[in-house]
């Protein structure tokens, strides 16, 4: 009776259920009652984890379209290219701050800039330190 292709010995079953079976007949093997249940689970969890890659994935390609569009804007009110930050900057600043929020700090800096002349890591401190200030007025707001 064993590993016959008959109707009688072809059962769709999990690997444990399937390798208990052995080769008696399916009426005489108990099956296990929660392997559909676990089936499904895991179905529900594959199904959970794809939707969050395609999420995250789409997440990362606006994160990336908006750095484009802040440096963008740097271009615009910078005029020294130099003080441009780094791609993993800005997607930093884009993961705790709104796109606004960065435009309006990137615009301030610029007006401070143009009496100060600041080196380029003293104006990347300072777009920080607006964004800082920006967030802690939004949380005071909030509480």
């Amino acid at each position: 009776m064993g590993r016959e292709d008959s109707d009688g010995n072809l059962i769709t079953a999990c690997m444990d259920c399937n390798a208990g079976k052995s080769n008696r007949i399916l009426g005489a093997v108990r099956c296990r009652p929660d392997s559909d249940a676990k089936y499904l689970a895991t179905q529900q969890e594959i199904a959970e984890m794809r939707l969050y890659l395609h999420a995250k994935q789409d997440r990362d390609e606006l994160r990336n379209q908006m750095a484009e569009a802040i440096l963008d804007t740097w271009g615009r009110l910078v005029s020294r290219w130099y003080l441009r930050p780094d791609h993993s900057t800005l997607i930093n600043w884009l993961a705790e701050n709104e796109p606004a929020d960065i435009e309006d700090a990137i615009r301030i800096t610029a007006w401070m800039d143009k009496s100060l002349e600041f080196g380029k890591l003293d104006f990347l401190k300072c777009v920080s330190g607006v964004l800082g200030r920006k967030r802690n007025e939004r949380n005071e707001v909030c509480e």
